[in-house]
Formats: structure tokens, sequence, C-alpha cells
């Protein structure tokens, strides 16, 4: 049997996802798809091809666990969501998950739409390029925030919504036989749907036990869209895995959260886009009163967060608002805002990450027999975190040991 090509990249220095500090002068060894191992200079195993990355940063795969591939950036937002055939919003979705790759991001969650199970099948199938994909299966009651983002008028199917114990929990199961890898529920209302406020509660405790115990169950984890503050401490009360957004964070739910090991993906990049461009994305004049109300409250959390040793996670929430392709703005936020420092923000989106998507056994680290994601940096990351943003200094992009070829940008906001 054959054996798989290798390749060496010697590197300035390697960020390997798990330590404190970089390992100078270090090599990557890549055979086949996975990791070989890391070496230090003058103890480098042969290999069929060694790349020079002198003054270069390698470190692993870049992962967003909070993304709505099949959404795009159009001022009439609830149009595209109506008139959009599944079969169109599926190809918006692959050229966004294109995009989210060539930014250094080899793997992403995706937050529901049956499309973008399509597109996951086409990637693992070799018919498109895109990130490693995790998709969700939404599960949202009557009145939900979901519910609500769409307009009152508009017919719902049976399959929309579910109420009560019993129907969260067919829910869970036909998402599950779909194929979803994860499921997500809301248990607050939201800021960018046009009626409902961040701190309605959605679900019943009784309810998200229910979705939790049913999703562990058959092996999926489950995230919550979760803002208010009775919605946070009911989502870690009924064991849902990762809270998403947590704007509304006390003492308590901060406490709550530490003991119960949850994982908060704070999502700051989107409400530095409401902030910035929410008018021009098309949000009502509701949505941005809320949203510029909650934004200051959004980042004492966060930081009250990371103060108290709250697990991390990079997540964007790109979608319509915040873009595709932008991704590594969320890193620079976590420091500027978060208070993290840059290894913290780079762990958030790689071991940290991978933790909270279950799939630290597979990727999040450079360690020998994980997959061979990759990101080559021309410059060092710890000094200035915004490199990641110059898809210029992204010199190179693996994906299970396979180079990636860069897709151009669209055209670029200024952040």
């Amino acid at each position: 049997m054959a054996t798989a090509s290798s390749t060496l990249l010697r590197a300035a220095r390697v960020i390997d996802g798990k330590s404190d500090l970089p390992l100078q002068n270090h090599s990557v060894l890549v055979r086949g798809d996975r990791i070989g191992g890391i070496f230090s200079g003058g103890k480098e195993p042969p290999a069929d091809t060694v790349i020079d990355c002198t003054g270069m940063t390698v470190l692993p795969g870049l992962i967003d666990a909070h993304v709505h591939l099949a959404f795009r950036s159009v001022p009439d937002r609830l149009r595209y969501q109506v008139t959009a055939s599944p079969m169109l919003k599926a190809f918006y979705a692959a050229k966004h998950a294109k995009l989210t790759l060539d930014a250094g991001f080899t793997t992403v969650r995706t937050m529901g739409g049956e499309e973008c199970m399509a597109v996951k099948q086409a990637i693992e199938a070799g018919v498109i390029e895109g990130p490693r994909l995790l998709v969700s299966g939404i599960v949202d009651m009557t009145c939900g925030h979901i519910d609500l983002i769409r307009h009152p008028a508009l017919p719902r199917a049976p399959e929309d919504t579910a109420d009560g114990v019993w129907e969260v929990r067919k829910r869970v199961r036909q998402h599950v036989r779909n194929g979803a890898d994860f499921i997500k529920i809301c248990t607050s209302g939201g800021v960018t749907s046009a009626i409902d406020e961040p701190d309605w509660r959605n679900y019943t405790l009784e309810e998200i036990m229910a979705i939790t115990d049913e999703a562990h169950a058959i092996g999926r984890r489950v995230a919550a869209h979760a803002h208010g503050n009775l919605g946070i401490k009911n989502a870690v009360r009924g064991g849902v895995d990762t809270i998403e957004h947590g704007i509304f964070l006390d003492e308590e739910a901060i406490d709550m959260m530490l003991k119960a090991g949850s994982y908060l993906v704070p999502t700051l990049t989107v409400g530095h886009a409401e902030m910035v461009r929410g008018r021009e994305s098309g949000l009502s004049e509701h949505a941005l009163e809320k949203a510029h109300r909650v934004h200051p409250i959004r980042l004492r959390s966060v930081r009250m967060a990371c103060d108290a040793g709250v697990k991390i996670v990079c997540g964007t929430d790109t979608a319509s608002i915040a873009l595709h392709g932008e991704n590594a703005k969320e890193l620079e936020l976590l420091m500027q805002d978060g208070g993290l420092t840059a290894m913290q923000a780079i762990r958030a989106a790689t071991s940290m990450a991978a933790e909270a998507i279950a799939m630290s056994d597979r990727i999040g680290t450079i360690e020998p027999g994980k997959y061979a994601d990759l990101l080559v940096i021309d410059g060092d990351p710890l000094s200035d975190i915004r490199v990641f943003q110059d898809r210029g200094r992204i010199k190179a992009v693996y994906k299970g040991g396979k180079i990636i070829a860069p897709t151009p940008l669209p055209e670029r906001i200024i952040w």
C-alpha cells in the first residue's frame, strides 16, 4: 500500500492551541490528511516536501462556532428569506462557506437551514470547497425568537414550531434523523427580530430539559440563543451546552455557568456590526433601538465572564449584518472588549471551540493524529491579533492536509 505523502512546514513560531507560549523555530509535519508531529530545529524527520515559512506563524485552523451561512447581506432581508428558494440559499451558503474557509476558518458551526445540510454533503463529497460543517436542527416555539423573525402574516408549516415536552422531543428526533449535528433552541427573545424583546422568556425549563435530555441521549449537543438573564439561567439549569450571545449576565448566571461547565459564545462581531452598519443592512427602527440599548450591556457581560474564568468560544453570528469572510474580527473584539489575551483569543477559536463543539479529538490543536487543519500567517498574531484580518497575510490554509486556493473577497467594509 502506498505511503501518504508528507510535507514539513518550517516556521518561525508554532502556536499549537494548547501551550501558553508559542514554540519558536519549530516545524510541523503533515502526513496525508493528519498531523505527523511538531519538531524543533535539527530534529526534523525527512519529508517529501519542505516549505520555508520563515517569519511566519503556523497554528491550527480557526473555528467559528456561530454562523448563518445561508443568510446574505441585503437591505431587504425579509424579502430574501421569503422569496429565495432553498436551492438558491444553498448556493449562497456554498459561496459563503468558501469565503469563510479562505479566511482561515476550517471548521464552522452553522445555525440552521436544511440548505446547509446539502452544502455540508457537497463539501464532504469533494464537489465544492468549504470548512468542516456542523449543521443544526432548530427547535423553536410558537411566538419564539425565530418564529418572530418571520413576518406574522407569513404562513407556518407544522414543523416550523414545537410546543410542549413531547413535541420538542419529537422535533429533536426528527432533526437527528435528518442529519443534524447539534440542536439549536432559543431561551429568550432577540435583538434583530422586529417584534420581541431580548428579555422575553422562550421555552419553559421543563421544555428545555426535555430537549437537552433527548439530544444528549442520541449524542447531540444543544446550543441556546440566550440574551435575557432568565433565558440564560434557564438554559444552564436545563443542561444546554453552549450559551449563545449571553448579553444579560449577572454574577449568579456566571457562577451557574462555571459550576455547569457551560461555554459562552458571545458573538461580539454581530454586536459591533449592528453599531457600524445596522441601518444599511436593513434593521428595523425597533431592532436598531434594541441593538444600541443592549450593546454596552453585552460588552460588560463578556468582560465579567472572562474575568470570572467562564469558557469563552469564538462565534461571530455572521449572517446578513456581520459579513462572511470577515470572521476574524471576533478575535480582535474578544481582546478589545472581552479582556482576553491574544493567546486566549486564539484558543477561543481553536482548542476551546473544538471542546465546545465536541470535536477536540480531531481538531483544535496541532497534535499527532489530528486532522492537518492549519493556518500559515505572515507575522505574529500574538503581537497584533488583527493580522488574521489581512487576507494578504494569510499565506496558506490547509484542510485535512490539502492546501486551499483563496477566493477574492467581495467589496470590504471599514470596521
